[in-house]
């Protein structure tokens, strides 16, 4: 049934990319005039927007991805990374999973580091970063390699040379409490804000939902053997 006065074939209010509509609208004939001269807060409030809905259509796609059966694990544990990277909007991002022993972590995924030797050394020396994060079942925060004392000289240099300025590290916990692994983003402009973090977040639930739905599967399928 058809409301009246409505187009079918015109999307309604909340439906569709109105964000996509704002930009190609003629905005001259009206009191803020063109796009490219409106005031620098309302055109970066319009960017933010579009960004943060770019990012919330990814963690979609990656979460249908996440509850399918035959998808490559190897491919999707990098593109939890790559998902990691650009809603953090970081340079370079790596996925690290508990081993057997239960006491440390072991790379897994990474996105960003290729062509950099100096961005790799890092990686090696920030494992630490990452431990932390597991051992505590907390978030660590690095919001200036410089002068942080966590990290020792080497890393720090080499953190440095590939313009790295700041990292974080967020855990991979199970339903239970459990800590399954870490995600580590490497960042040249500071730490991510409280918007990207709560982003990770929900990435970071998808991703150990996943994995502990993986293991259990291996588990299952072992037992039977």
């Amino acid at each position: 049934m058809e409301t009246p006065g409505h187009d079918p074939e015109r999307p309604t209010a909340g439906e569709g990319d109105w964000l996509g509509r704002v930009r190609a609208f003629d905005w001259s004939s009206t009191p803020l005039g063109p796009l490219p001269t409106w005031p620098h807060a309302l055109r970066t409030a319009l960017q933010v927007h579009e960004t943060e809905i770019d990012h919330l259509r990814r963690l979609q796609g990656l979460s249908t991805r996440l509850v399918r059966a035959d998808e490559d694990e190897a491919a999707l544990l990098q593109e939890i990374v790559a998902a990691a990277v650009a809603i953090t909007n970081a340079d370079r991002g790596e996925l690290r999973l508990m081993r057997e022993d239960g006491m440390s972590l072991g790379l897994i995924a990474s996105h960003g580091f290729e062509g950099n030797f100096d961005a790799f050394l890092g990686t090696v020396g920030t494992a630490a970063v990452a431990n932390e994060a597991a051992r505590t079942a907390r978030r660590v925060m690095v919001d200036d390699v410089a002068n942080a004392s966590s990290i020792d000289a080497d890393t720090r240099a080499a953190l440095l040379r590939s313009d790295v300025r700041a990292l974080q590290a967020s855990p991979l916990l199970a339903r239970d409490g459990q800590v399954l692994g870490a995600i580590t983003t490497y960042h040249h402009a500071g730490v991510p804000g409280e918007r990207d973090l709560l982003l990770l977040d929900l990435l970071s639930r998808q991703a150990a939902d996943w994995i502990e739905r993986s293991r259990a599967a291996d588990r299952l399928e072992h037992s039977q053997r």
